[in-house]
């Protein structure tokens, strides 16, 4: 089986792979506590939240500005929060404010005005690819010029879609880290479907491969592919090395991305200079202060 294609899709595939003894492959599920549960049919092709959270929380801490965080409440951006509460915790920061907001179509104008007449510098939204998306955009329109960092959704083509320029220059974290052969496989993608590959297609096409190459390799026996799902690691795909953890999480690392002109790419030297990324700002340092909660007046 291949799915889900988030958290909650897929800790629910978990309990039927649990009692029916088939594999899973997870493209697209950040939720690291999908491999905890202990089932040994479950494996996740992306890195975890736990690695992702950390990639923003060190961007954040290089630029040294007092930052806002803005999170939706539905399962997956909750996950992500967690984590990303895990780092600052560890580092002795804390946001200006944070503000939780329920996931769906919503009127974000409100909290983009408090957001703009505050004192941050930078805004860390976490969130789905469509509320992304949407609370981005009310943040341009009502002025905030400020830096915006993202989790993982906003390397979706349906938020770079929606958001169009408004998304240039947000930092997000790379699940993905493109193989040699990504390019051709992606200009094949993109001359089928008339749209650039975004990281889960590329690592749903890589977990879709591994997964034919097992059973072609075990034959129809639910275990020996199993077994033979394992065994193929590390599997070199377009969208990067795969490579199993003993709870079937991939140790892929994850990498800061910036997105310019409608495409995530790397963050190299030469943009982080661009961003200013490592440069100590002349805005008031980020440091601990007063402990907001969440939706707090």
């Amino acid at each position: 089986m291949i799915g889900g294609i988030d958290g909650p899709s897929t800790h629910l595939a978990e309990q039927i792979v649990a009692k029916a003894r088939l594999v899973l492959v997870s493209p697209a599920s950040t939720d690291k506590t999908v491999n905890l549960a202990g089932v040994p049919w479950m494996f996740s092709a992306l890195p975890g939240d736990h690695v992702a959270a950390p990639v923003i929380g060190e961007a954040l801490l290089a630029r040294r500005e007092p930052f806002v965080v803005l999170a939706a409440t539905n399962h997956d951006s909750h996950m992500f929060l967690v984590e990303f509460r895990k780092f600052l915790a560890r580092t002795g920061t804390r946001p200006v404010f944070e503000y939780g907001f329920k996931s769906g179509p919503c009127d974000f104008s409100e909290l983009a005005e408090r957001v703009a007449g505050s004192r941050a510098g930078v805004v860390v939204l976490i969130a789905g690819a469509a509320d992304s998306a949407r609370a981005l955009v009310t943040l341009r329109e009502k002025r905030f010029a400020g830096r915006v960092l993202g989790g993982p959704s906003m390397g979706r083509r349906a938020f770079l879609a929606a958001v169009g320029s408004n998304s240039e220059g947000v930092l997000i974290p790379l699940l993905d880290d493109p193989a040699v052969g990504f390019q051709s496989s992606a200009a094949k993608f993109q001359s089928r479907f008339d749209v650039f590959p975004d990281f889960a297609a590329a690592q749903a096409y890589d977990a879709t491969r591994l997964l034919i190459t097992a059973i072609r390799k075990a034959g129809l026996n639910r275990a020996c592919i199993r077994d033979a799902v394992r065994e193929l690691s590390p599997w070199d795909g377009v969208s990067g090395t795969i490579a199993w953890d003993p709870v079937g999480q991939n140790l892929r690392p994850a990498q800061l991305g910036s997105i310019r002109r409608g495409r995530v790419l790397p963050l190299t030297p030469g943009l982080s200079r661009e961003f200013n990324l490592f440069e100590k700002s002349t805005r008031q340092e980020c440091r601990p202060g007063p402990a907001y909660g969440v939706n707090a007046p």
